[in-house]
């Protein structure tokens, strides 16, 4: 996919993100490695090329027209595809990692007979074509996917649109609650919906265990975020915590969103950030307090080695 985002990229002359999820993100495996292209590239600065917003009505027209491209291309896009029996009872619509965990979780309950997958891989702009020609098979659409329902929205304005050509339709997700709005997406998730929308009777665990695991949590010592072993992490943020009780300024630490480092150090044991900001830009904060004249200690992680730098600043 990303190959081919980068060509589709190259091929309309816009921008083409790929999303990632955490579960995505985090996941690892085997890359089968294409051909590399064999080109002759020069860098060079094309001023035939408008390289700024303004004027704005003329670049929003290409901003339009680029879409309008990318949508006739991403009909044609062999990451968006149907799984599933021909009429099914229910429709899954999802995108990302909401494809696997959907597709574990009609295995678990067996409904692979009456239940369809259409994986989205092109989310934005959707491609209109392949929604309508799904959706006038089904009336109940589940849709599946992570964070915001951005998905389920966007494919309702589409169900909208055309409702007199498909008629009536249920959709579940998140609005209707049967997905969680906060919190990672995950095949119990899916299971969970699944059973409220066909009427199943299943326990992923049985109500014996889940009893006897409640009464265990409450006697269990709770566990907090914790650093892998022989993190430099440990000892600089021990460091940063008490030169700020030795100063006795009431001074404030600010560190950037870096890899996980930002949950260690919001944790309870370790407390070491006072505010989070986007990576690299502490040194914008940091001029920002100086003219507020604060005393300011600033935190970057890159790499997993943490560089502190400590500003005492003393203005009279």
């Amino acid at each position: 996919m990303t190959q081919w985002a980068l060509e589709t990229s190259e091929k309309i002359g816009y921008v083409c993100t790929m999303r990632g999820v955490t579960r995505i993100s985090h996941a690892r495996g085997n890359v089968t490695l294409g051909e590399l292209p064999q080109t002759d590239v020069k860098p060079y600065f094309d001023k035939r090329i408008m390289r700024a917003t303004m004027p704005a009505i003329p670049q929003h027209r290409r901003l339009h027209e680029a879409l309008d491209q990318y949508q006739t291309l991403f009909a044609h896009s062999p990451f968006n595809r149907y799984e599933g029996p021909e009429n099914p009872q229910l429709l899954i619509i999802t995108c990302g990692s909401g494809w696997l965990y959907s597709q574990e979780a009609l295995e678990i309950l067996g409904l692979e007979g009456c239940v369809g997958i259409l994986k989205i891989g092109t989310v934005w702009p959707l491609p209109p074509e392949i929604i309508i020609a799904h959706l006038a098979r089904v009336d109940k659409v589940l849709v599946v996917e992570e964070v915001d329902p951005f998905l389920e929205g966007n494919i309702k304005e589409i169900a909208a649109d055309n409702a007199l050509q498909l008629g009536p339709k249920t959709f579940y997700g998140k609005r209707s609650q049967h997905i969680p709005f906060f919190g990672e997406m995950n095949t119990d998730r899916v299971i969970e919906a699944l059973k409220k929308i066909m009427h199943l009777d299943y326990d992923a665990v049985k109500p014996s265990y889940a009893h006897k695991a409640a009464a265990a949590e409450k006697i269990v010592p709770f566990r907090e975020l914790g650093f892998c072993p022989g993190c430099p992490h440990r000892a600089s943020l021990w460091s940063i915590k008490n030169a700020l009780q030795l100063d006795d300024s009431e001074g404030f630490v600010t560190g950037d969103i870096h890899s996980n480092r930002f949950e260690h150090c919001y944790c309870p044991v370790v407390d070491a950030d006072d505010a989070l900001f986007v990576q690299n830009t502490e040194f914008y904060h940091y001029f920002t307090f100086l003219l507020l004249r604060h005393y300011y200690l600033t935190r970057s992680i890159a790499d997993y080695m943490l560089y502190t730098i400590i500003f005492n600043l003393f203005l009279k």
